[in-house]
């Protein structure tokens, strides 16, 4: 593991650097060292670029559940085929019981410092439960979704060419919305998520609309305006993974429609 990596999970995500299962997880229980997997990923070019980890008063923070993102070092925007994004991969892991250690596809869009991850259903996902299973399924799971990040931009590529009108993109918001509120709230909240923070995002294709309202659903920052009620950004780890992919598979689904 390069010393630079140490640095970071020991500054935010200490419980990443674990060598063992909390105290309170089942005979059952098969520890999944993240270090292993990070040696992994960094002999295959993925370099961590953040790190998170929970915080909670019950659990030992040694053990708690963490969110890792990686960058690969010879994977450049072009190879995306977008000029403002690169691939990332998402690991998420924990050692207490509370959690399975996945692998996620995700992009990183330079121009809003927004990270994105993908759907399991496009692009696949390392999904394993902490029973019964070895290091090599691990190893062997992981190296397969790597080669899939590579297909991000034919998905990009596709969503830049299809075109949206003001009604599309107000339903798109709408369905987006509801994936995190309710009901009266959730029509409010969906104008907002469509309002674009910068000018080079005033755009109608499928690819700029979905980082506009992906973008907003995370960071919040605006108020419903009946109930005053402010949206704060998204920290929680589990909300991160199913609303990026939820917006995602929203988006998928609108290319669809759109393409036929």
């Amino acid at each position: 593991m390069r010393l630079e990596t140490q640095e970071i999970l020991a500054a935010q995500a200490p419980a990443a650097l674990g060598n063992r299962a909390d105290n309170r997880v089942s005979d059952r229980y098969s520890f999944v060292p993240t270090d292993k997997v990070i040696d992994l990923l960094e002999k295959e070019g993925w370099n961590l670029q953040k790190a998170r980890q929970v915080t909670s008063r019950t659990w030992n923070p040694e053990t708690a559940k963490h969110h890792l993102t990686f960058a690969h070092e010879r994977m450049s925007r072009a190879d995306l085929a977008v000029g403002d994004s690169v691939p990332r991969l998402d690991m998420i892991n924990a050692h207490n019981g509370l959690g399975t250690y996945k692998l996620l596809a995700g992009i990183f869009r330079f121009v809003c410092s927004n990270g994105l991850i993908v759907s399991e259903r496009d692009f696949g996902h390392v999904k394993l439960r902490h029973i019964g299973f070895s290091e090599e399924d691990v190893i062997k799971a992981s190296q397969a979704v790597i080669e899939n990040v590579s297909k991000l931009s034919e998905v990009v590529d596709e969503w830049q060419g299809l075109d949206m009108n003001m009604g599309q993109i107000r339903s798109f918001g709408e369905e987006a919305a509801a994936l995190r509120w309710d009901g009266d709230t959730a029509t409010e909240m969906a104008e907002n998520l469509i309002r674009p923070r910068r000018e080079q995002d005033k755009r109608s294709d499928l690819w700029t609309v979905f980082n506009v309202v992906q973008e907003n659903l995370m960071k919040g920052g605006f108020s419903n305006s009946d109930t005053g009620r402010r949206a704060r950004p998204v920290k929680n780890i589990d909300k991160t993974v199913t609303y990026n992919q939820g917006v995602w598979e929203l988006a998928s689904n609108r290319a669809a429609t759109l393409s036929a």
